[in-house]
């Protein structure tokens, strides 16, 4: 028996070390590759910033593409024509009486 418990400290023990020189190899390999550690799930890159008028373009866009999933295929294409001859505003109008009145029936 005592065997046998001396067999598993050994295992335990090599196993223990080869984790160890595996999390070494792990971050000499992201040191070399130049890979941010440490920085969190971002790697510590800054935000893009945004002025007004591309955040505000932005959030139409969210807003049409959000209305759009709720459509058929058939009024997606009457709001994207709509969408290039009028722009967002009147797509996001129309996509909206659709959804309003999908939902009635």
């Amino acid at each position: 028996m005592r065997n046998r418990t001396n067999v598993v400290k050994k295992q335990a023990a090599l196993a223990r070390r080869s984790l160890i020189m595996l999390a070494r190899s792990i971050e000499q390999l992201a040191d070399s590759l130049g890979s941010p550690t440490g920085r969190g799930a971002s790697g510590g890159q800054r935000r893009r910033l945004l002025n007004p008028k591309q955040r505000a373009f932005l959030k139409l866009q969210g807003q049409y593409l959000g209305l759009s999933r709720h459509l058929t295929p058939r009024q997606k294409t009457e709001i994207r024509a709509i969408r290039e001859k009028k722009g967002y505003q009147e797509a996001i109008k129309r996509a909206q009486r659709l959804v309003r009145k999908g939902k009635a029936a």
